[in-house]
């Protein structure tokens, strides 16, 4: 994947989360449902957010080793 494919899959993402959580703060729901709401959403970013980074530091190593048995 392109760099510039990984940074739109990634601003996709994370515009798809920030819009989902603005989305339930602005529901005409209860105090604590939201709060729950928010905790889950959250979660969810922070595992997104995980996942990515542990694909960048596998790539990375790919990319080095690829690198290094070309010399």
């Amino acid at each position: 994947m392109s760099n510039n494919t990984k940074e739109s899959f990634i601003a996709f993402v994370l515009g798809g989360l920030f819009g989902l959580t603005f989305g339930i703060l602005y529901a005409p729901k209860a105090g604590k449902e939201i709060r729950f709401n928010i905790k889950k959403i959250i979660k969810e970013i922070v595992e997104t957010v995980n996942d990515l980074d542990e694909d960048f530091a596998e790539n990375k190593c790919n990319v080095y080793e690829s690198k290094k048995q070309e010399h």
